[in-house]
């Protein structure tokens, strides 16, 4: 019962790690820092990063998959009955059938 206690409460404060604030700076030497709090001295300037939009809803890729799949069959298919008709018809007449050969006496 403890460890269940223990691991429901830790899973309950990860999402508040997700909240905080990062801070990035700049030295005097140009290497950049980050940290939990601003460095001293400097002023806060607070940036919003923004995730990038999605390219386009999952409904909409799936769809234009599908046809393109579709077109893909089809074409598939197209080139299949071609090849089938070509097989069918003759261009040369078939060869004579041949003799068995006969052993010498």
């Amino acid at each position: 019962m403890r460890v269940r206690s223990f691991v429901l409460l830790i899973l309950g404060l990860v999402p508040l790690a997700a909240l905080a604030q990062v801070y990035s700076w700049k030295d005097a030497s140009g290497k950049i820092h980050y940290g939990d709090r601003p460095p001293a001295g400097k002023e806060e300037a607070a940036r919003t990063l923004r995730a990038p939009p999605p390219p386009e809803d999952a409904a909409s890729q799936r769809k234009a998959f599908l046809e393109r799949q579709m077109a893909e069959r089809e074409r598939q298919q197209k080139a299949n009955e071609e090849a089938g008709k070509q097989a069918d018809s003759p261009t040369a007449p078939p060869p004579p059938p041949t003799s068995p050969p006969t052993e010498p006496r």
